[in-house]
């Protein structure tokens, strides 16, 4: 078993080399390995839950407009961001950290079988309406293990390990995923029925994440060691927006979000009932690009973060621009769709490791917790604009929204480019 982790997260680092405390140190092959473990139950819940195509798919089932159904993406992505400043100081508080990544994971399973439900109760508008309210505070969720999770792989797993850790558990997740498309394309239920039915599942993986991430071995932490309340949190942001390569990181992961806002205009590129019939190729699409590529990305982040943001953004714009060609030129059809969609994201997994590995690495031990949370905090408010300029771009067109999005791509490259490497 330890030559397995070791193969696959790496050799153990000495005491001069780590930044953990001794006592994490013996006990990383371990945490490495509930990380993975927990972190590939999660992602995988994440797939069969993806509002970028489920539960898109799902809410267009049931009859509800296409204007909820463009505003899932907004909602669960700013929704689990905008929360994360007042969470940052309970979570410094907290004597074991792990605790909120748990309470987060277990919110999600609610609210998941909450969408389930009113699938199977509810349609049209009433269902959509239900549907974002609940993808809300699944959102709210998420919040809690976003703004933790940083702070609980900087404790447990060394900096030199943590991007083939989560990169592993990304690829290990997308095999769920990849049941899943080959269900839908074959069609071993009506689709509607396997759309619930991947809710469902996806909020037992989030239980049994929960239940892994409780055996983690964490140090506790006194409570006068913590760091400052809400209003000292906001004390901090200006002296943290004068970091220029902070201000740099923020723009370029704003930029870089039009690869999770872009797959929706995929699915609608493609024209009247061929669309949930193309549902299953375009989760296939996905899932065999994250399959493939967490890991080799986990491999580069460790190398060079800023590094990864770069590869992530130019091939990102690439694929997002052609795909926008091929949609004015009238070429946009389940095939292309799916190929397109491969491509990117082959370029979101890149940008997912490479921003979360930069702002750990780059981030000092004591300020990681608030650094990600004035983050994510940014985030949320950017993304609901961007959120809003997707839609209003969608108003043209799917093409529209792709040429844009990959505008915004090649503007996130020239930001990476300027990021200072996160290690030294």
């Amino acid at each position: 078993m330890q030559k397995l982790l070791n193969r696959l997260v790496g050799e153990p680092v000495s005491a001069e080399a780590s930044d953990l405390t001794d006592a994490a140190r013996a006990q990383e092959p371990r945490s490495a390995l509930i990380h993975m473990i927990a972190l590939s139950a999660s992602k995988s819940a994440d797939g069969l839950f993806d509002p970028k195509l489920i539960l898109a798919a799902l809410m267009g089932s049931l009859g509800a407009s296409t204007g909820l159904v463009g505003l899932l993406v907004p909602v669960r992505e700013a929704g689990a961001l905008l929360p994360q400043l007042l969470l940052a100081s309970p979570v410094d508080k907290a004597e074991r950290t792990k605790i909120f990544w748990i309470a987060g994971a277990v919110g999600q399973a609610i609210s998941a079988l909450a969408v389930a439900a009113l699938a199977v109760f509810t349609s049209g508008q009433l269902a959509g309406l239900a549907i974002l309210a609940a993808v809300g505070l699944l959102a709210l969720a998420r919040s809690a293990c976003s703004v933790s999770y940083k702070t609980v792989l900087g404790k447990t797993v060394d900096q030199s390990h943590r991007g083939r850790v989560t990169g592993l558990a990304t690829s290990v997740g997308a095999a769920a995923t990849l049941i899943s498309a080959s269900a839908l394309i074959l069609e071993v239920l009506p689709r509607s029925s396997l759309l619930v039915a991947f809710v469902v599942c996806a909020g037992v993986f989030w239980v049994l994440a929960a239940l892994t991430m409780l055996s983690l071995p964490e140090d506790t932490r006194g409570l006068g060691k913590t760091k400052p309340d809400l209003e000292d949190q906001l004390d901090a942001l200006e002296p943290a927006l004068r970091r220029t390569w902070f201000r740099q990181f923020i723009a370029t992961r704003a930029l870089l979000s039009a690869t999770a806002f872009a797959p929706p205009y995929f699915l609608l590129g493609i024209e009247g009932s061929a669309q949930l019939a193309s549902v299953g190729w375009l989760v296939l699409a996905s899932a065999l690009a994250s399959l493939i590529s967490g890991y080799i990305w986990g491999r580069v982040a460790d190398y060079s973060s800023r590094l990864t943001l770069m590869i992530a953004a130019v091939s990102a714009a690439i694929v997002l621009g052609v795909s926008a060609a091929l949609a004015i030129a009238g070429f946009f059809d389940t095939l292309t769709a799916s190929v397109g969609l491969f491509g990117l994201m082959l370029s979101y997994q890149g940008v997912r490791s490479g921003r979360s590995t930069y702002l750990v690495d780059k981030t000092e031990a004591d300020r990681r917790a608030r650094y990600s949370a004035l983050a994510n905090t940014i985030m949320g408010v950017l993304l609901l604009l961007g959120g809003a300029a997707a839609a209003l771009a969608q108003s043209f067109g799917p093409a529209i929204a792709l040429a844009s999005l990959a505008v915004s791509c090649l503007f996130a490259f020239g930001y990476a480019r300027a990021l200072p490497e996160a290690r030294a």
